[in-house]
C-alpha cells in the first residue's frame, strides 16, 4: 500500500534531481530539514562519482540502501540500469517521504522494481543473508549523528564485518572524511576511498564475492 503524500510544507529545501539514466532530472521530494534531521540527502557530486566509480558493476545488480532517507541513492541505482532497490527506513516521515518518491518514479518507468523496509536496518541481517542476486550495499548514516555519536559508526562497522553473503560483492560506506575507518570489516577489505570535503566515501570488496580481485 502506498503512503500518503507528505505535506507541502515538509518539502522546503532546494531541489534534489536524479544526475543520470532513464530517471535523469527526476525531482525527488525531501523534509525540511532541523538542525538535528536524521537524514539529509546525498550530494550530486557524490553520487556522481560513486556510480561513475561503480561503472556497469550496477547494471542487474540489487542496490540496498542502508538509511533510505529520500531514497536518492537507491533510485539514482535504478536510474543507472540496478536489478533492484532496497531500501530500509525506520522513520516513519521518511519513509512516507521514501515511498512516495517511489511511486513517482514507477510512474514514469513502470518497470522499476523495489522495496521498503520500514525497519531499522541493523534488523536486517537474515534479509541480506537471503540475498542471491550480484548485491551492492551503501550505509550512509544520518547527518546528525556524525557530529557527537561514533557508536553509530562502530555498529555499522560491526555489522558489515558479520556479512557472509558472497553476493554482496561491494560495500561502500559514507562518513565524516576524518573518522578512522577499518582497512578490513570481517570478508571485506578496503580498497580505496574518495574524500569530498567533509564527506568520503570508503569503498570495500568483499574476498568472498564475485568480483572480487
Amino acid at each position: 500500500m502506498l503512503m500518503q503524500k507528505p505535506h507541502a510544507r515538509d518539502s522546503k529545501i532546494p531541489a534534489i534531481r536524479i544526475n543520470s539514466g532513464i530517471l535523469k532530472g527526476f525531482k525527488l521530494e525531501f523534509p525540511f530539514i532541523e538542525q538535528k534531521s536524521q537524514t539529509r540527502p546525498t550530494k550530486a557530486i557524490v553520487r556522481e562519482s560513486f556510480f561513475n566509480s561503480i561503472g556497469v558493476q550496477i547494471k542487474g545488480a540489487s542496490f540496498i540502501e542502508a538509511f533510505g532517507g529520500s531514497g536518492s541513492m537507491g533510485i539514482e541505482a535504478l536510474s543507472h540500469g540496478a536489478k533492484e532497490a532496497l531500501f530500509f527506513e525506520s522513520n516513519f516521515q521518511n519513509a512516507q517521504i521514501l515511498s512516495h518518491n517511489l511511486a513517482r518514479a514507477k510512474a514514469r518507468h513502470s518497470a522499476l522494481q523495489f522495496k521498503v523496509f520500514a525497519q531499522d536496518f541493523f534488523t536486517s541481517s537474515a534479509l541480506l543473508a537471503s540475498l542471491q542476486n550480484a548485491s551492492i550495499l551503501y550505509l550512509d548514516p544520518p547527518f546528525f549523528v556524525r557530529a557527537g555519536m561514533e557508536d553509530m559508526y562502530v555498529r555499522c562497522f560491526e555489522f558489515i564485518a558479520q556479512i557472509e553473503n558472497p553476493h554482496i560483492f561491494l560495500c561502500a560506506f559514507e562518513g565524516m572524511s576524518e573518522a578512522k575507518i577499518p582497512q578490513s570489516l570481517g570478508n571485506f577489505v578496503k580498497i580505496k576511498h574518495k574524500k569530498f570535503g567533509k564527506s568520503t566515501i570508503s569503498y570495500f570488496s568483499n574476498t568472498q564475492g564475485e568480483f572480487h580481485g
